[in-house]
C-alpha cells in the first residue's frame, strides 16, 4: 500500500520549511518620494481631514458597516 496522507503532508511541510531556512532574504528597499502638502488642509486635525476626504457617514452602523439600512 501507499503512504498515509499524514506522512505525505508532514514530509511536504518539512521540505518546505527546510527550503525556507536555507534561503537568504534580501532587505526590502523603497525609494522615498516627497509628495508635499496640499494647500487648504489643516494637517493638525485628523478628524477634519477624514471628514473632508471621506465625508460623514451618519447612517453607517460601525459594528456592521456592510448592513444596508434602506432595506
Amino acid at each position: 500500500m501507499g503512504r498515509s496522507m499524514k506522512d505525505v503532508v508532514n514530509e511536504a511541510l518539512r521540505l518546505g520549511l527546510d527550503a525556507m531556512e536555507s534561503r537568504v532574504a534580501l532587505p526590502y528597499r523603497t525609494q522615498p518620494s516627497d509628495l508635499g502638502l496640499r494647500t487648504g488642509f489643516n494637517y493638525d486635525d485628523i478628524a477634519e481631514l477624514s471628514d473632508r476626504d471621506f465625508g460623514r457617514f451618519p447612517s453607517v452602523d460601525w459594528h456592521n458597516p456592510l448592513a444596508d439600512e434602506s432595506r
